[in-house]
């Protein structure tokens, strides 16, 4: 804690779409820092322990990660190194020093098959890079750290960015924004730093919007603020099958533990057009 008894909460990232959100979201209920690469690099767990060591923070949100589909279907040993064996560490790091750990994500740790939403113990079937590297790191983040919380995420869309884009878009969704999820974050900060290991908070928590989208509308959406998706580019045809009609999460547990729903997609979707347009304009021409 700091002087003003507010959690000291460290960001691990600083420039994807969480770690943006983060910083422009934030609360008056934490002091938040942001630490990345070269300072900080999960594949170097040496600067990880240095990091945490001196910076001692009572709360450690990872939102670094390899989480472009093709990317680690590319580089599946830097994958593994980033979400997996990275993100084991940083929770062994942070657990050595009494903080409380928030580790983001996905809902690639399931295959697409459900005939409804997942809820957290839908049976885990990763078939890519980036859902099986996901999936370890929840493993290995639960197993290091008894004080931690995994946040599953959904099709996660930002000001900046938003998720891959499987199939021809017609892909049923829970989607996330990267602002609402930022909310969260720091919403559960002040909780979990004083929360011992008995706290009903630990676990995995799904975490999505509320509602249903197809892939193919938000992306219009989104396309027309200048937001791009990271599409899938020769998406390997056993993915296609299995994730053609819907990857959906249960977020019951979000309101019966956290007491805490998400807004509709539709509202954080216009949020999210709002902000990317006024950070278009804020850019000189």
């Amino acid at each position: 804690m700091n002087a003003q008894g507010r959690p000291d909460v460290l960001v691990i990232g600083q420039t994807g779409q969480l770690a943006r959100a983060l910083a422009l979201v934030g609360t008056a209920d934490c002091t938040i820092s942001f630490i990345g690469r070269p300072e900080v690099d999960l594949e170097r767990p040496e600067s990880v322990l240095r990091a945490l060591s001196l910076r001692r923070p009572d709360v450690v949100i990872n939102a670094a990660g390899l989480t472009d589909g093709r990317l680690a279907d590319a580089a599946p040993a830097r994958a593994l190194a980033v979400n997996a064996t990275g993100a084991g560490n940083l929770a062994e790091a942070a657990a050595n020093i009494g903080a409380a750990v928030i580790q983001i994500s996905t809902a690639d740790v399931f295959d697409g098959r459900a005939a409804g939403a997942c809820t957290e113990s839908t049976t885990l079937a990763a078939i890519d890079t980036l859902g099986a590297s996901k999936l370890l790191g929840e493993e290995l983040v639960l197993l290091r750290a008894p004080r931690s919380v995994i946040l599953r995420a959904g099709w996660m869309f930002s000001p900046w960015d938003c998720g891959a884009v499987l199939s021809e878009g017609h892909r049923l969704v829970s989607p996330c924004s990267a602002l609402d999820l930022a909310r969260i974050c720091l919403w559960l900060a002040p909780t979990l730093a004083h929360a011992g290991p008995e706290a009903p908070y630990w676990g995995v928590t799904h975490c999505a919007n509320g509602g249903v989208a197809r892939e193919q509308d938000l992306v219009a959406s989104l396309a027309r603020a200048g937001i791009q998706p990271n599409a899938y580019v020769g998406a390997p045809a056993a993915r296609e099958a299995t994730r053609s009609v819907a990857t959906l999460l249960d977020c019951k547990r979000l309101a019966q533990i956290f007491g805490h729903r998400m807004p509709h997609w539709e509202e954080s979707l216009r949020e999210v057009l709002s902000v990317a347009v006024r950070t278009r304009e804020a850019v000189p021409a």
